[in-house]
């Protein structure tokens, strides 16, 4: 099957895509990778991704002050300018939406196409209409609901519709949908009647390491805490650690790793200041997903402190709980729906606290101080990863989606299918 995956963000940031584009294209299937360029930097590490993989990458310039960057940002800005002021059906709203939204369909149609897979929100409006002119098949991989999202716009009323304009008149249409956690799956179902597929995001086992080590009480005399985003910034719970740092009994370090937001640096560093922690509190540069089994392998317990400020963070699982575990870490994790999803499944690896009860949160880490408990939920955590979190078993899953879907048949009912827009919704078009 010739199949084109979609994506707005640079290669390098999206494992989940390169991923599902490794196992499709180690299973026989011609696959191409659409994404944007946009930092130089990075876009030398997707072109050195590529170059070790039998899937192609093609890209859309948007680094500036190249043409595309200036052209599609006046053009965005203009049709959310319409989009706000006289509504419209999906087209409109996916070029208010989507700063790539003709490069990207123009880049799919390049080639013959049977399957586009359109990863996050931005990337509907693109593989619907693209799909529905080449009369071929499309999915949708939900990775955020970005129409609940704090980041996407929840404070502001007109984004968040214009999100969820997209999502309620594309995600119904979608030939089949993937998701990243059993709770999204529940409101994709309870919102759009669509049934999502559950693809976790999980490392390979190819990244973990042979044997835990660095352990406190043995190569080290502190308990590691450690913590991984791309950027370290608000809203990560990163403050319930270092409030909790004061409370903690035994000896610890806290490990922070990602690219420090200036606009947050200020009010972080006060924090730690004023809790007296900053002989405990290390910064470490952003590395490759690549190498982040292999550093947070040096340490003792991973973090997971999602805070449930919209109902994404409640829902959502991020990928670093399952790296800890691949990493032979146990895990502090807030009590949020999504990490309890996970928690219920690997109790004796996964330890959760109130969100902001930093109290509790230390209680957790003062627990550890029994070592052999320590050793036990370590043990635990890359014993499950190993077993069931792992991206050998969930590429299975795509895999089997993949080879589930009947071309020829969806060909033909695609032909005579309109617009299903959630019958809740009120539009001022139902033309997509």
């Amino acid at each position: 099957m010739r199949i084109c995956s979609i994506t707005h963000h640079q290669v390098i940031n999206n494992p989940r895509l390169f991923r599902e584009a490794d196992a499709l294209s180690n299973a026989g299937h011609d696959v191409r990778v659409i994404a944007v360029r946009q930092i130089a930097a990075q876009s030398e590490l997707d072109r050195d991704l590529a170059s070790r993989r039998s899937w192609r990458l093609h890209t859309i310039n948007l680094e500036p002050p190249a043409w595309t960057w200036f052209y599609t940002g006046i053009r965005r800005k203009l049709a959310t300018k319409m989009w706000r002021q006289i509504g419209g059906g999906g087209r409109l709203a996916g070029y208010a939406y989507t700063r790539t939204f003709s490069e990207t369909v123009g880049q799919i149609l390049s080639e013959p196409v049977d399957l586009i897979i359109a990863h996050t929100q931005p990337m509907l409006a693109p593989a619907f209409y693209a799909a529905k002119q080449a009369e071929c098949l499309w999915g949708f991989d939900c990775e955020d609901i970005l129409s609940e999202e704090y980041g996407e716009g929840i404070q502001d009323a007109r984004h968040q519709e214009l999100v969820r304009t997209l999502e309620d008149q594309f995600i119904p249409q979608a030939d089949y949908v993937t998701c990243a956690s059993l709770p999204y799956a529940g409101w994709i179902r309870e919102n759009y009647d669509t049934e999502a597929v559950v693809v976790r995001n999980v490392p390979s086992l190819a990244d973990a390491p042979s044997k835990l080590e660095f352990e406190f009480g043995s190569s080290r005399s502190y308990l590691s805490l450690h913590w991984f985003s791309q950027s370290i910034g608000p809203l990560r719970g990163i403050e319930d650690a270092v409030r909790a740092l004061p409370h903690v009994m035994i000896p610890v370090h806290l490990h922070l790793r990602g690219t420090l937001l200036p606009g947050y640096a200020p009010k972080l560093c006060q924090l730690i200041s004023e809790m007296g922690v900053s002989d405990r509190v290390f910064f470490h540069e952003r590395i490759e997903p690549d190498g982040l089994i292999r550093s947070a392998a040096q340490h003792d317990v991973g973090l997971a402190l999602m805070q449930p400020c919209c109902l994404n963070h409640q829902l959502a699982v991020p990928n670093k709980i399952f790296a800890y575990m691949m990493a032979g870490l146990a895990v502090l994790a807030t009590d949020t729906e999504g990490h309890r999803s996970v928690a219920n499944e690997a109790p004796e690896a996964i330890l959760t606290y109130e969100p902001g009860n930093h109290l509790q949160l230390a209680q957790r880490i003062n627990a550890f101080s029994d070592r052999e408990l320590l050793r036990r939920v370590r043990e635990s955590a890359f014993r499950f990863a190993r077993s069931c979190f792992n991206w050998e078993k969930e590429q299975r899953i795509v895999l089997e989606t993949i080879a589930k879907l009947d071309t020829v048949q969806r060909r033909k009912v695609r032909k005579n299918r309109g617009p299903v827009p959630r019958s809740v919704a009120v539009r001022s078009s139902t033309e997509p």
